[in-house]
């Protein structure tokens, strides 16, 4: 053969060569813009595997593929979210989690041209029908999220380098997908729950009286504001008849959803005693046991409920385990301490009603913990002391005024730290 000759011969190996590489690129572009497209009609990500899976086993000409995902879950932190087989041919899993564990540890592909001469997994003679195998790492920027495996190439072959280089092509494709997903699951899930907690919030504020008591000689307010969307603490009115107004203030150990659904209960218990002056004690005394009948025993409620006579000024009340309520008299105020466990913690329990007479320029200030255990930034709370300081000078302030005062101490107090916790509080003056 001429010189010549043999260099045509040459470039016609290279143009062959190079007509296959380019056969090869296209070949895999056609897999992987397949994948896109059929992963953009699939709606949620175990369809996406299966997608994944049945798109490799068709491009290698295997006869059977399996996804692995690394899941967030610690008892079971390898879980098998989606295999789709061909043919049913992989039984043993405890060669599937060899093989799979191997490519965890070492993150890169394992190619076994014949699993039976592969001293590395021992256990290959449980599963008889297998013969070739090929794992490659699913990858996202560095993260490890999974494994992709193919089994037995079809027509007797084995898988070669193309087909490795083809399937981590797909896995890396796949990583990218998995993400997406995962991420999309992730937003539409916090949509949700915003959607939810917002909702639960609005059902939480229309629980609450739109407007205090207008009842001569006396004025009042409140005031609530929510750690978090919802929380736990409560307080309400009730008109009970032409000469009695009933007041309950509360807090539910926590504060969120949980804590709020609690609170939502016991106001509609509340509610069905509207229409009969509240004996206070029995009030409290029914509440407990029906807490202790339905809510979970880590759950607990303080409470605080007052009946207020506006002719006398007559103040009947019962504590179960509430912060105490405040007097202020003339120069004095007054913590009125009624040692009593919250609700839900002990069974049977007989609550004790106490009277206090509001005379003209008394102030009755009652308030959840979270006022008292406000932070300042060097860690201090503000207190029983610190309360009762802001209130000392109240005397002859109407209601409203009362409760502005302890919003500003509260948060002079706080200064920048975020509440932690619930706060609520009623003020009750008699002019």
């Amino acid at each position: 053969m001429s010189s010549e000759e043999s260099r045509e011969a040459r470039r016609i190996r290279h143009l062959e060569t190079d007509v296959e590489r380019l056969k090869s690129a296209v070949a895999e572009l056609n897999v992987l813009n397949g994948i896109a497209l059929a992963a953009s009609s699939v709606r949620d990500i175990d369809e996406l595997l299966d997608t994944v899976v049945d798109r490799s086993v068709t491009a290698l000409s295997a006869e059977q593929g399996a996804i692995h995902l690394i899941s967030p879950d610690s008892d079971n932190p390898l879980q098998t979210l989606v295999r789709r087989k061909r043919d049913a041919i992989l039984t043993d899993h405890r060669l599937g989690m060899q093989l799979t564990g191997w490519v965890l540890h070492h993150r890169q592909p394992l190619l076994i041209p014949d699993l039976a001469t592969d001293q590395r997994f021992a256990d290959s003679a449980a599963a008889p029908d297998i013969h070739s195998v090929l794992c490659v790492p699913i990858l996202f920027r560095g993260d490890l999220l999974g494994v992709l495996t193919a089994f037995n190439k079809a027509a007797g072959d084995t898988f070669h380098s193309g087909d490795q280089r083809l399937l981590t092509i797909i896995a890396a494709q796949a990583g990218q997908l998995i993400h997406s997903r995962r991420l999309q699951a992730e937003m539409l899930e916090k949509q949700r729950l915003e959607q939810e907690l917002a909702m639960a919030r609005q059902i939480q504020m229309d629980l609450l009286p739109r407007r205090v008591p207008d009842r001569p000689g006396f004025s009042f307010a409140s005031h609530l504001q929510s750690a978090d969307q919802v929380g736990g603490d409560y307080y309400d009115f009730f008109e009970l008849d032409d000469g009695h107004t009933g007041i309950v203030i509360a807090d539910v150990s926590g504060h969120g959803p949980p804590a709020a659904l609690i609170m939502t209960m016991v106001k509609g218990v509340l509610n069905a005693d509207r229409q009969r002056t509240m004996v206070t004690d029995r009030v409290l005394a029914n509440l407990n046991d029906l807490l202790h009948a339905i809510a979970p025993p880590e759950i607990f409620v303080t409470m605080l409920v007052a009946v207020l006579h506006h002719a006398s000024g007559e103040l009947r009340f019962a504590n179960a385990g509430h912060n105490p309520m405040i007097h202020g008299r003339d120069g004095d105020t007054t913590p009125i301490v009624v040692p009593a466990p919250a609700l839900n913690l002990i069974p049977g329990v007989h609550y004790e009603e106490r009277t206090l007479h509001m005379a003209p320029g008394d102030l009755v200030f009652l308030y959840t913990d979270g006022v008292t255990e406000a932070i300042d930034p060097d860690g201090r709370e503000l207190g029983t002391d610190g309360l009762v300081d802001a209130l000392s000078g109240m005397r002859g302030q109407p209601a409203e005024a009362v409760v502005a005062h302890v919003r500003q101490r509260y948060a002079d107090h706080s200064g920048p730290v975020r509440p932690h916790d619930d706060v609520a509080m009623i003020a009750i003056v008699r002019n």
